[in-house]
């Protein structure tokens, strides 16, 4: 019987040891108490009401945000837009720019040769008058002579 109780003895006490550890295990496992709120009927359909009222304004909110969100995209389509218009009018302008001292150009060119045009008509002119005068001056040195010879 002593030979029994000995083994008894030790599978009590490695039990009695183990004790500690199933509480731990057993506080661990468990779950909290579930927290219960009281209140009356009327407090419980003015709550419910408050969420729907705020349901509803979130709803309205995010309505808001979609449309803002829409509108800025509708807006960053028209500033893409201008931003485009923008820089083909900066190109025309630098294009009309280009033409135009081109032109000034053109312009200061012909305004030279209309300078050397008019010099040189002036001083064909002059060259015209220069001739025509020596021809008359002929033409009377050569009637005087010609008077002359025929009076003598």
């Amino acid at each position: 019987m002593l030979k029994i109780k000995r083994p008894l003895l030790y599978f009590a006490l490695s039990l009695f040891l183990c004790l500690p550890l199933a509480g731990f295990c057993a506080d661990t496992t468990t779950s909290a108490p579930v927290k219960t709120v009281q209140m009356s009927l009327e407090q419980y359909n003015q709550l419910k009401t408050t969420i729907k009222e705020q349901e509803k304004t979130l709803a309205q909110l995010q309505n808001r945000l979609d449309r803002l969100g829409s509108n800025s995209t509708a807006l960053q389509n028209q500033l893409t837009q201008a931003r485009e218009q923008l820089t083909t009018t900066k190109q025309s302008l630098t294009t009309a720019d280009s033409s135009l001292s081109q032109a000034n150009k053109i312009l200061n060119r012909q305004s030279q040769s209309l300078a050397t045009l008019t010099e040189q008509i002036n001083s064909m002119t002059k060259k015209d008058a220069r001739l025509t005068r020596q021809r008359d001056t002929w033409a009377v040195a050569a009637g005087v002579l010609l008077i002359g010879c025929i009076a003598k």
